[in-house]
């Protein structure tokens, strides 16, 4: 297994340092362990070897292609299709629906833009949609803010399970042995939570 391993590694070193750029909140490391369990679970009992010449070409292009589409994924929404913007934009397009003058400086860390993001957002809550929500509270746990703010740990686990694995409200439920309008109530609760202590805690700054 580790003789293989370090196969793999050889073969998806050179694909992610080309392709998976500029992706901090899903470090090379991580996105490398990924690939492994794709690589063992999904590719390999795919390859034939009447229809490929080798088995590390067949790999190669497997890997390459969906390196490539994850990061398309990663950073824009509708990635697939010919309407594909950076997710980056659903944000600042949410905040000017709210508050058409509002400016997010680019200068800003990335901590600095999603408290300014949050503040904003704060009283809409309830109008935010599904991807816009998504897009909001992952960047809040890629800032490292969830554990800053006054939410249970129950909460918290719900909204990491939910925004940073990207799991289902069934899926999480599954997992944690509660049924799914359990988890649908945590999460409400919970972001209804962040947002309280959001404006409590930044929202003289």
């Amino acid at each position: 297994m580790r003789a293989f391993k370090r196969y793999c590694k050889t073969l998806t070193d050179g694909i992610l340092e080309r392709y998976w750029t500029d992706m901090t909140a899903f470090p090379k490391s991580d996105k490398e362990l990924e690939l492994f369990n794709q690589i063992v679970m999904e590719f390999l009992p795919k390859f034939n070897p009447a229809r490929s010449r080798t088995l590390r070409a067949f790999l190669w292009r497997r890997v390459r292609d969906r390196v490539v589409r994850d990061w398309k994924r990663e950073k824009y929404k509708n990635a697939d299709r010919e309407t594909a913007e950076p997710k980056a934009i659903l944000l600042d397009e949410f905040a000017r629906t709210l508050m058409p003058s509002v400016n997010v400086d680019d200068e800003l860390t990335e901590r600095e833009k999603v408290i300014k993001y949050g503040l904003i957002f704060a009283p809409h809550l309830s109008e935010m949609k599904p991807n816009v929500r998504r897009e909001f509270f992952s960047r809040v746990i890629d800032a490292k803010l969830l554990r800053e703010l006054q939410v249970t740990q129950r909460q918290r686990e719900v909204l990491e399970l939910l925004y940073d694995q990207d799991m289902k409200e069934v899926t999480v439920a599954e997992l944690l042995g509660v049924k799914q309008p359990t988890i649908n109530r945590i999460r409400k609760s919970a972001e209804r939570a962040l947002f309280k202590s959001l404006e409590k805690k930044f929202g003289t700054t």
